[in-house]
């Protein structure tokens, strides 16, 4: 597993545990004891933007489940309901498994 955190000191706040799906289904999906295989994660907050890079290995045996579980799907929904037009997700399968989150965490002005 490789690290790596980008954090300005700004104040900034996100949805509880909104990451985690996406972090789950690496290690389910991306790790296993006999093969050789990697888990990225790249996590930025800059100026209340966070930027999360999400990287692992796509398994031969988990590919035609990779994605396809309810996690991936309940996260959307979280990301649509509590930051409507305030996110951008790509997930890619080629060559390997990549999950690419932009999010603003600044405060709509009232």
């Amino acid at each position: 597993m490789k690290t790596e955190i980008i954090y300005d000191g700004t104040p900034a706040l996100i949805a509880p545990l909104l990451l985690i799906p996406f972090i789950e289904n690496a290690f389910k999906y991306g790790i296993s004891l006999d093969q050789d295989c990697f888990v990225h994660l790249c996590l930025q907050v800059k100026d209340r933007q966070l930027e999360m890079v999400l990287e692992n290995q796509l398994l031969p045996e988990r590919q035609k489940d990779h994605g396809a579980g309810t996690g991936l799907a309940h996260a959307l929904k979280r990301l649509n309901l509590l930051y409507p037009q305030k996110h951008h997700l790509v997930l890619e399968e080629q060559p390997h498994y990549k999950v690419r989150l932009r999010l603003d965490m600044r405060q709509i002005d009232r």
